[in-house]
């Protein structure tokens, strides 16, 4: 990597950052005022117990793809590059929906035992949708690393914190602001920017 390359990845990556920390306290600051402590309570319970569960849903297999990538780019073999591709793709997408249904089916009993709060169960059931989508947004990310594209990945988190201040916003505007909107918004940005950069890795890469 030249000088001139490394200075422009690092200042990208400190802009990066900079956006996601504001856009984050944004967040914070704007579901803090408008929803209720219990609404705000429930909210992040919820993400704390899909974010516990996110250490099973590729079990290592998103930094195996990073590591071995870039020597089958390295040596031109597509053939290597579609099966390692399609192996770790599938694996993550068996375990995401055995573990995504998991939840669906036993969201009453989660929202009880676990959060008791039956009346969670509903969102429960959104946020396991939302971590199957989440599974394949990771295993697109690492793609683009492993492609010695990181700026596609380090963007993701800044666009996806933008898209969901500036809903909240709008949801705020003409009241419909709540926790369950909340957790739409959050699914929807998860499949928004999946499909985007999907269709941006099938446009980049053709000869797959």
């Amino acid at each position: 990597m030249t000088t001139r390359n490394f200075i422009k990845q690092t200042t990208l990556s400190y802009s990066v950052l900079a956006i996601v920390m504001v856009m984050g306290y944004a967040m914070r600051i704007i579901f803090a005022k408008n929803l209720s402590t219990y609404d705000y309570g429930l909210f992040y319970s919820i993400l704390g117990l899909f974010g516990f569960l996110s250490i099973f849903r590729s079990l290592g297999t998103n930094t195996s793809l990073i590591h071995f990538l870039p020597k089958y780019i390295k040596d031109k073999n597509n053939s290597k590059i579609k099966s390692l591709l399609l192996s770790v793709f599938f694996f993550q997408f068996c375990l995401g929906l055995t573990i995504s249904t998991l939840l669906f089916i036993f969201s009453k009993t989660i929202a009880t035992t676990y959060l008791h709060l039956p009346e969670a169960a509903g969102l429960i059931r959104l946020q396991a949708i939302t971590y199957l989508i989440i599974g394949f947004v990771e295993f697109i990310k690492s793609v683009f690393s492993g492609y010695q594209k990181p700026a596609f990945s380090m963007l993701y988190d800044a666009l996806r914190n933008t898209f969901i201040v500036g809903f909240s916003w709008l949801a705020l505007r003409y009241g419909l602001f709540n926790v369950k909107n909340l957790i739409i918004i959050w699914l929807i940005s998860y499949v928004l920017f999946a499909l985007i950069y999907f269709i941006l890795f099938l446009f980049q890469h053709k000869e797959l």
